[in-house]
């Protein structure tokens, strides 16, 4: 994987299949107003993102014949 963008605003953001896409907006590096990396685009393919093995149990679902209302 490369680097990852800056934090943004004001962006659009789709996942299709595998992918994520994050398109325009601005991050700091644009607070000067020239808009320079608005029309830009990042993908993340998520078939490519390696997760640590889980090391604990996981918790126990919730009983879903529990009221879910005091």
């Amino acid at each position: 994987m490369g680097p990852e963008p800056a934090p943004r605003s004001g962006h659009g953001m789709v996942a299709v299949g595998s992918k994520i896409f994050v398109l325009g907006g601005v991050s700091e590096d644009d607070l000067d107003g020239t808009g320079a990396n608005a029309n830009v685009a990042h993908v993340l393919e998520t078939n490519m993102v390696k997760f640590p093995p889980i090391t604990r149990p996981l918790p126990r679902p919730p009983d879903v014949r529990s009221p879910l209302l005091p």
